[in-house]
Order: C-alpha cells, then sequence, then structure tokens
C-alpha cells in the first residue's frame, strides 16, 4: 500500500521480506513451467498470460523494495503519490488477472455456456473497478488524514474477490466430487487432482478472509497484520495459479502410473485429427489427459491411453473390433487447469 502515516517502519520491512519470500517460491515455479516438456502442448497466448502474471509480481516486489529503500534514504515519512497509486494497482491487476483464468476453468466446466459464468463476470467487474482506484482513493487518505476514503474501496474489492472465489471454488470441489463418485479404483489420480485443487484455492481466500475479519471487524486497515495481507493478495492469486499450473505434471505422472500396462496391445486411432495411442484389452479403462505419441497395430476391445491438452476423462471401453464403426462407452470426465 506504500508508506503512509499510519504504517512504521518495522511493518513495511516486514511487508518486504514476505514479498521477497513469495517471489522466491513463484521464480522456481516460473522456470519449472517454462522448462517442462508440457509447455510444447500449451498455446503461446497461455505461455504470454504465464509470463505476464510473473512479470507483474516481479515489478511489484521490485516497486515495494524501492519504496521501502527511499524512505530509508530520505526519511519521508510518506511514498510518493505515484507509489501510493502503483502499489494497489499493481495488487489488483494480478489478482484480477488470475481470477480470469479460474473464471475460464468455470465456463468450460458449464460447457461453454456463458448464461452461466455471467455472475461470475459481475462479480469480477464489482471487484476489479473499485480496486483500480484504490490507489486514487489511498492518496486522499493521505491528503485528508482519514483512512475512510480507501477503506470503502478496499472493502467493496476484498468482499467481491471473496464472494467471487467462493463460487469459483465451489463449482470446482461440485465438479469434481460429482465426477469422482463411483470411480474408486482410480483414487490416486483424483487425489492428486484434489491436492492441487484445494493447495492452489486456498491462500486467496484464507488472506481476505484475515483482511476482513482483522481489518474491520478486531482492528483496523492501519493494523499491521491487515496491511501486510492486504498487500499479499494479488501475489496469493499468483501462487494459486503458479500451483494450479504445475501441479498437471504431478497429475499426469500419476495418471501414467496408474495406467495398467499388462496385457495391452498397442493401437493407433486418429481422434479428432490428431494421433492417440491405443492398445486392445478385453475390457478396461480410458484416460484423455493431452495428445499422445503413435503406437501401432491391434484388434479387440480398446484401451485408450490418450491425452487431451484441457481435461481428465475416466471410463471404459466394451469389446469392439478396430475396424468396426461403433463402440459402447462410458466416460467420466474431469475439467483440468489449461
Amino acid at each position: 500500500m506504500g508508506k503512509t502515516q499510519w504504517l512504521n517502519p518495522k511493518t513495511m520491512a516486514i511487508g518486504d521480506m514476505v514479498h521477497c519470500v513469495v517471489q522466491g517460491i513463484l521464480i522456481p515455479l516460473l522456470i519449472s513451467f517454462l522448462t517442462s516438456s508440457n509447455i510444447r502442448k500449451d498455446k503461446l497466448p497461455f505461455q504470454i498470460y504465464v509470463m505476464f502474471i510473473n512479470a507483474l509480481t516481479l515489478a511489484q516486489t521490485i516497486v515495494h523494495l524501492y519504496d521501502t529503500l527511499d524512505f530509508f534514504d530520505s526519511r519521508v515519512p510518506v511514498s510518493h503519490p505515484v507509489i501510493l497509486i502503483l502499489t494497489p494497482v499493481l495488487n489488483v491487476t494480478i489478482a484480477a488477472s488470475v481470477q480470469l483464468f479460474f473464471i475460464f476453468r468455470c465456463w468450460r466446466i458449464y460447457k461453454e455456456r456463458i448464461l452461466y459464468v455471467l455472475p461470475l463476470l459481475a462479480l469480477w467487474i464489482t471487484a476489479f473497478i473499485p480496486g483500480l482506484f484504490l490507489g486514487y482513493y489511498l492518496v486522499e487518505s493521505v491528503k485528508r488524514s482519514t483512512i475512510r476514503p480507501a477503506s470503502v474501496a478496499l472493502a467493496i474489492w476484498i468482499f467481491s474477490s471473496f464472494a467471487l472465489e467462493l463460487c469459483v471454488t465451489t463449482t470446482t470441489v461440485i465438479y469434481l466430487f460429482r465426477t469422482r463418485t463411483g470411480l474408486a479404483e482410480h483414487n490416486s489420480v483424483f487425489k492428486t487432482i484434489w491436492q492441487v485443487t484445494w493447495v492452489s484455492a486456498a491462500l486467496p481466500p484464507i488472506l481476505m478472509t484475515i483482511v476482513l475479519i482483522n481489518g474491520y471487524i478486531v482492528n483496523t486497515l492501519t493494523h499491521p497484520v491487515t496491511a501486510i495481507t492486504v498487500d499479499m493478495t494479488g501475489k496469493s492469486y499468483a501462487l494459486s495459479l503458479m500451483i494450479t499450473i504445475v501441479g498437471r505434471g504431478y497429475i499426469r505422472a500419476r495418471l501414467d502410473n496408474s495406467i495398467p500396462k499388462s496385457g495391452l496391445a498397442p493401437v493407433l486411432t486418429i481422434i479428432d485429427n490428431a494421433p492417440t495411442a491405443s492398445a486392445t484389452r478385453e475390457e478396461t479403462s480410458v484416460y484423455e489427459l493431452e495428445p499422445a505419441g503413435p503406437v501401432t497395430n491391434g484388434t479387440g476391445s480398446e484401451f485408450e491411453a490418450g491425452y487431451h491438452q484441457d481435461c481428465l476423462s475416466v471410463g471404459s471401453f466394451r469389446s469392439k473390433p478396430i475396424a468396426s464403426g461403433s463402440e459402447s462407452t462410458y466416460t467420466h470426465q474431469i475439467q483440468l487447469p489449461k
């Protein structure tokens, strides 16, 4: 939030240390994403999007460090107006950009029905616009020596973001739970998906709950815990995004380990003009997560170990000749991160 008459140097120094620690976690996650073999399957706009989010978080860390060093150099008790505006704008922009990623995932869960995500978009706009003006209201609060103008804008941003986070997380959890029912034989895969989902989704609502309780019920926004927590909200969203993306690798590894290897005869099939590795088996399960390399030959019932980019499907194929034009399938699909 920048230097104000309500924050002491100790609070600023602690906040900077927290920023550096989280930044130190984000950088290895970004390197893992950029060096992963899965990056070749991601579209260029998505790769640019991920690097854009990480560039914003790095800029946020640099701005906070500069502000603190400037204080020790000049001893001016209040940040320059540009810093007061820039710090909350970066914070809100990071959070809003990541929220769009999870709204997009809900849109895919809703089978791309735009009507179902309109309430989520409404909450996103309600949070984003007051959040962008938070810097202006912070400057006004410093001029008037009252925190109230910034307090109102922050309350709208935090509460709307919290409501949006609850809706997005609830949608994902219900979808995974309904897909999970009756598939106990795939516990290892679903357990990994649950772990990635909860770890990535937990941090932002926890921080926003702290802000709402400590900043508006127990104490005020000038309390050190509230100030540091507000500043870390944007980075918590970036961390949530990177855990989700890097978690895809763990899901794929668990998926590969869970596919039975015995009794399979390789087959090459074409699905949507993309080669898919298949194998023959009397009755088995199908997983889809992303395009796989080709294998050849075989007849009988089909076991597909092919991968689709955006979802994991679990189901079973009945016996059928490869040459025939019909097949009986029962498939469960789990929408995964981009």
